[in-house]
């Protein structure tokens, strides 16, 4: 094998390992987003429970007559409502920002899955092409083989023709 074989067969194994290691790695990279947008979604919605849940609450506490309230009552009975609004803003805030994450990490893994793909689709193209070019090189050193062993067909001629002069008499 001569040194520029050795160094084209090195290249491309050191091709197909790296591409190897990229999809590899790459799958571990999509299973991570995953478990994160899976996380992110089960807080928003744990939020979100605890909001409802607070909201629920305040209302059962809320059960009484409005029409027979003094001022002060009512007046507390609108910071109370004003404190509800409050909350519900910022659990639905909150929810919205989860979704957000959610989308993002989602985005992010079905761009990982994308090059994951790509990097294999590279890798088995690159075998491919490796095993091509091993055949071709084995092709051509046995017909170089072939050649060396099986001479010329114009010599072979012109010898047969001087021993048909040896055998004449004449």
């Amino acid at each position: 094998m001569t040194e520029l074989e050795k160094l084209v067969k090195t290249a491309i194994y050191g091709s197909v390992g790296a591409i190897a290691t990229i999809v590899e790695k790459s799958g571990e990279l999509l299973q991570s987003f995953v478990d994160k947008g899976e996380e992110v979604v089960r807080q928003g919605q744990a939020v979100t429970d605890e909001a409802v849940k607070k909201v629920k609450e305040m209302w059962e506490d809320a059960d009484i007559r409005v029409d027979r309230m003094t001022e002060e009552e009512r007046e507390a009975l609108r910071r109370r409502l004003e404190e509800l609004e409050k909350a519900e803003r910022e659990a639905v805030n909150a929810f919205n920002e989860a979704l957000k994450r959610a989308d993002a990490a989602e985005k992010a893994a079905t761009e990982a899955g994308r090059r994951a793909m790509d990097a294999e689709d590279a890798y088995e193209a690159a075998r491919q092409e490796e095993a091509a070019g091993a055949g071709d090189a084995a092709g051509a050193e046995e017909a170089a083989a072939e050649e060396e062993t099986a001479g010329h067909p114009a010599e072979d001629a012109a010898d047969s023709n001087d021993n048909s002069d040896d055998n004449s008499v004449g």
